[in-house]
């Protein structure tokens, strides 16, 4: 099953409704009745609000069906031409009856899409520690297959220091810019303390994984370490009271999902391959596979000038489809809270929205820390375990 697609349609609704949020709601938004029920004085952001639900919800109910059809009918057939021809009216479908259901519903959901994005913050600590890990093991086979060129090594030490630069850049600025909160401080402390420390396990000589990786993960922590403070209650507005700082909030959830999508995705290659061979087939000595070994199937067909053995190879093991639908399903919650920037109550004066979010990213902060350090000392720490 092509998963791309699906992929496409996430990013195709996420944008359309930011789009049509920031500029269609007079000309557009204005004149559905649901939408008119709002009240802009007590909340300012309803309307644009409820879109988004609206849409994250349509989305959602979407990839649901769709992991459920998948979990039933697993046939592992191409269903390319289907999503036009049955999924996407369907999607459609689901879009428009979502403007039709009452405003109160979607109340109780921004608080269900809050709890489910915790969820999904979860998944994307440990695909990001997945990422960190392939990225570095990449550069560094790329450093051995070319052991004569100083492209790779560049690369390497470009992106470690970049890395490194970054978190030092942004520790800065925290520190300038929300020292006047305690708990901002104690936050931004906590994150210097990671920042320090993990490189420094990272490059020791009994740990030995390098400097890239605790240096991209420090950069995160930094990050998240922002998205935190920036929605501390009796901080002055600034650029963290801004629409920017959703911007790499979207894109790191958009790189998580279609990370997510590649590493769940189907192989490419045939269970078939061909063995050519250049004497006679027939003179080749017998032989008997193992149990779990290929099978060899010699063609004599008249009609091939060669002969060619075919081995009929194991099927790579993969992920089955619904898991894929299910990771999408979960991402439709965050989606709709990176983009009302955690909106669960968009009372004007209400802080109740930014403190759930303030613990959301500090508590997914400190969980990626300590799986990252876990990773650095697991194989030290147990050296009998695999944990490759």
């Amino acid at each position: 099953m092509k998963r791309w697609p699906f992929l496409i349609l996430f990013f195709v609704n996420a944008i359309a409704v930011g789009i049509l949020v920031a500029y269609g709601q007079e000309t557009v938004l204005a004149k559905i009745p649901t939408l008119q029920q709002c009240d802009h004085v007590q909340r300012p952001h309803c309307m644009g609000n409820q879109t988004i639900f609206r849409a994250s919800m349509a989305i959602g109910v979407f990839f649901l069906f769709m992991m459920g059809w998948s979990a039933s009918t697993e046939s592992g057939h191409n269903r390319g031409c289907t999503i036009l021809a049955l999924e996407l009216p369907l999607y459609a479908g689901l879009s428009i009856g979502a403007f039709f259901v009452p405003n109160n519903v979607f109340d109780g959901y921004a608080w269900v899409a809050a709890v489910a994005s915790g969820v999904f913050i979860v998944m994307q600590i440990v695909i990001l520690l997945d990422c960190v890990y392939d990225i570095r093991d990449y550069v560094l086979n790329k450093i051995q297959a070319s052991p004569n060129s100083q492209v790779w090594p560049v690369v390497y030490l470009l992106l470690s220091f970049s890395s490194l630069v970054a978190t030092i850049v942004g520790l800065v600025y925290l520190f300038l810019e929300y020292a006047g909160s305690p708990l901002a401080v104690v936050f931004m402390v906590i994150t210097a303390v990671f920042a320090v420390l993990l490189p420094a396990i990272g490059v020791s000589d009994k740990i030995g994984s390098g400097l890239l990786p605790p240096a991209a993960m420090t950069m995160y922590l930094v990050f998240l370490c922002w998205q935190a403070v920036s929605k501390l209650p009796n901080i002055t507005p600034s650029i963290a009271a801004t629409s920017p700082i959703l911007v790499p909030s979207a894109i790191i959830g958009a790189f998580t999902v279609s990370w997510t999508c590649w590493r769940t995705s189907e192989a490419t290659k045939s269970l078939f391959r061909l063995e050519m061979h250049p004497g006679n087939a027939a003179a080749t000595p017998p032989f008997n596979p193992p149990n779990d070994a290929a099978a060899v199937v010699t063609d004599h067909s008249s009609t091939c000038d060669n002969d060619v053995a075919v081995v009929i190879a194991d099927a790579p093991p993969t992920a089955p489809s619904w898991q894929f639908f299910f990771i999408m399903f979960v991402s439709s919650f965050y989606m709709a809270m990176v983009m009302t920037n955690w909106g669960v109550n968009d009372t004007q004066g209400s802080d109740k929205s930014n403190v759930v979010s303030v613990w959301v990213q500090i508590v997914s902060q400190w969980t990626t820390s300590l799986l990252f350090l876990w990773s650095l000392v697991a194989p030290v720490v147990l050296p009998h375990r695999d944990f490759a």
